[in-house]
């Protein structure tokens, strides 16, 4: 960018503080409690505001990731109001990769209702894949015999039924249940092999079920009305005609599940049950000793969602949110038997980042120390187009013109040649080098804003 200036101009905003603070250390107990939640997913919570909110295992620290949202998915992955679908921090035809690859939107995907895993339901009844996952699609020009890599990342269609009603895209079997209850899934079989879109199950088929037929799907779990779950892995494509068990059985007042199944090699299913007293329990497949399990320290929940075998996510009916990860061992001879230690943890509001009014995400979360805002170097400048190179405690950073030597715990910097005095020593925490915000934006010259009300950094470069 040519022309930066080598000044701050900080604004103010109603409500809005200095980004000198009051004396803070980096301890989510001191930020404020994500609330105003009306749905989670995973790791990923959706505002009344229709704000995307996702934090991880290590700081349960939320930062908002895309605004004008009405739909989310655990798989980085969400809908906006205009229903284009949007993803992050993901590689084509993957749902992880890439920690600090901003929201953009999935081109060829419209008018889009749900979205799961790799997977859109689209408002016409069929299920398209967010592309890269030619094996799958009906066979199109994106996806002919030559056609580019490029081209084989596009969306396309998966299989030619038509009235799906819900779709579950994360586990090793996708999912869609179509309106007439007819369940269809895809994926890998035990060999490794792909093959297409299959009905596996039906009314009909359904012999000793006296159930209205599937009423939810979740990750390789089908429930029906009656609370019959039936459990699915890749030895079990066929004949599904059977359930695994009641759940009201072990539930009488069960309300809702969500479930976590490994289709690959020892096979067992996990899945968290909410009552309608707003408690919350988990059960392990094979259920041998046909039980329950409670998870303490959760109450008032009106939902819960199972993220991987044993970490998990609740919102509570009061807007906020409780996350925990999994925290499990092997006991006794019975390898599918498990000790689980689930400790809940309220989910805070982390810093938020705008850069020219979009919500900007970074490898690191944003941090109060000591009073000052600090944020990740190589997370702001890389995402920026800059370049960041460090050697023994000196980080050196390249940006448009600008050269920017720092050495660690050193309150003083090399700006193009010039000495410059920082209100704070670069520092170290939880694994990131960390710079004082201040400094950084007045090197860049660009004009910062601190929403304190909002919890957020507005930075603007011209």
């Amino acid at each position: 960018m040519q022309g930066l200036k080598t000044r701050l101009l900080i604004l103010f905003i109603v409500g809005a503080v200095s980004l000198s603070m009051t004396p803070a250390s980096v301890n989510a107990a001191q930020l404020p409690v994500l609330d105003g939640i009306i749905s989670i997913d995973g790791n990923h919570a959706l505002d009344k505001k229709g704000v995307l909110w996702s934090w991880n295992e290590k700081t349960f620290e939320a930062v908002p990731v895309l605004d004008q949202v009405k739909k989310i998915s655990e798989s980085n992955a969400a809908i906006r109001t205009d229903g284009s679908v949007w993803t992050w921090g993901r590689k084509p035809g993957t749902t992880s990769g890439l920690s600090n690859v901003q929201p953009s939107q999935v081109e060829g995907l419209d008018k889009v209702n749900d979205i799961s895993g790799n997977y859109a339901l689209k408002a016409d009844g069929t299920v398209w894949s967010l592309g890269g996952l030619c094996e799958f699609q009906i066979q199109n020009d994106t996806c002919r015999e030559g056609s580019s890599k490029e081209d084989q990342l596009r969306p396309g269609r998966i299989g030619e039924f038509e009235n799906i009603a819900a779709i579950e895209g994360n586990g090793y079997f996708p999912i869609a249940l179509a309106k007439d209850g007819t369940v269809w899934i895809w994926g890998y079989d035990k060999y490794g092999d792909p093959f297409l879109p299959i009905p596996v199950l039906d009314k009909s088929s359904m012999k000793t079920d006296n159930s209205n037929g599937i009423t939810s799907i979740s990750n390789g779990t089908l429930v029906t009305s009656s609370w019959n779950v039936y459990i699915m892995n890749r030895y079990s494509l066929y004949g599904l005609t059977e359930p695994s068990f009641n759940l009201a059985k072990l539930a009488p007042n069960v309300s809702a599940v969500s479930g976590f199944v490994d289709g690959m090699g020892d096979f067992h299913a996990f899945s968290f049950v909410l009552t309608k007293d707003g408690k919350v329990s988990y059960w392990i497949w094979p259920v041998q000793d046909k039980k329950l399990y409670p998870v303490k320290g959760l109450d008032q929940v009106k939902m819960v969602s199972a993220i991987g075998e044993g970490a998990g996510t609740a919102l509570h009916k009061d807007g906020t949110v409780s996350s925990w990860g999994k925290l499990s061992q092997y006991y006794g001879d019975d390898k599918y038997k498990y000790n689980y230690k689930i400790i809940p943890k309220k989910v805070v509001k982390g810093i938020g980042i705008r850069l020219n009014n979009k919500y900007h995400l970074m490898d690191a979360q944003a941090a109060f120390i000591n009073g000052s805002i600090f944020v990740p170097v190589r997370g702001l400048i890389e995402s920026l187009g800059g370049t960041v190179n460090y050697s023994n405690d000196f980080v050196t950073v390249k940006y448009g013109s600008h050269s920017i030597t720092m050495e660690v715990w050193k309150n003083q910097a090399t700006v193009d040649g010039n000495v410059v005095k920082l209100t704070a020593p670069v520092q170290i925490v939880r694994g990131s080098t960390m710079i004082p915000l201040r400094f950084v934006a007045q090197a860049l010259g660009a004009n910062v804003v601190w929403d304190g009300k909002n919890q957020e950094i507005h930075l603007t470069l011209k």
